[in-house]
């Protein structure tokens, strides 16, 4: 259960969040062209803001649970004595050392993401604070689909390709997938596309 946090350890954390805008992408994954945040850049990006707020962190994976999941438990503590405690259940796809290694990365990274409001971008999370503004065009467009679009729109398509990428055994076996899928995903909107990158970078990190 969530401990609810008082007021010194949310004041810590509103000061390591009003810090940052983001994590720079430092990894890339060759087999389907797109970059990502790794652990290591997360923590290193977060740990001297942590260590300037008094906050403590952290992560331990668990047990397994009855859906095959594995828990990852990430507990903030401060200083003070105050903390709170967060679980992430993640699927487990292949079922060995390497794969709970994987699994255990992946819930870490997005864990710390997600708790810092630390989104990934493509400068360095120090750096874009001072960057200028964007200007944002005036002129309207068309609403985006969301990342479920897919699986709303064509759900017995959008389950096969997450299947294929699933029975993927070997980087390969990845690479020759996202050949035969590029002439289909390349007219997928951007949300879809993302969507899938996500599928692939979750099962490529478990493979690599």
């Amino acid at each position: 259960m969530t401990e609810i946090p008082s007021n010194k350890l949310i004041t810590a954390m509103h000061g390591v969040q009003g810090a940052l805008t983001g994590v720079k992408r430092d990894s890339s994954n060759p087999y389907f062209s797109n970059r990502y945040a790794s652990l290591e850049a997360v923590i290193d990006t977060l740990r001297p803001h942590l260590q300037e707020h008094g906050l403590i962190v952290t992560q331990a994976p668990g047990r397994m649970t009855e859906h095959g999941c594995l828990e990852v438990t990430t507990t903030i503590s401060h200083i003070s004595g105050q903390s709170m405690t967060t679980r992430f259940e993640i699927p487990l796809t292949k079922r060995d050392a390497q794969g709970a290694g994987s699994a255990i990365t992946y819930a870490s990274r997005y864990s710390l993401m997600s708790l810092f409001m630390l989104p990934p971008t493509d400068d360095d999370g120090e750096g874009a604070i001072d960057r200028p503004t964007r200007v944002v065009s005036e002129v309207p467009t068309a609403p985006t689909k969301s990342s479920n679009g897919i699986k709303k729109d064509n759900p017995d398509r959008w389950k096969q390709v997450e299947r294929l990428i699933r029975d993927a055994t070997t980087t390969d076996m990845l690479r020759d997938l996202k050949v035969g899928l590029i002439d289909e995903v390349k007219d997928w909107p951007v949300a879809w596309r993302e969507a899938l990158n996500d599928e692939y970078s979750k099962r490529y990190e478990e493979l690599a």
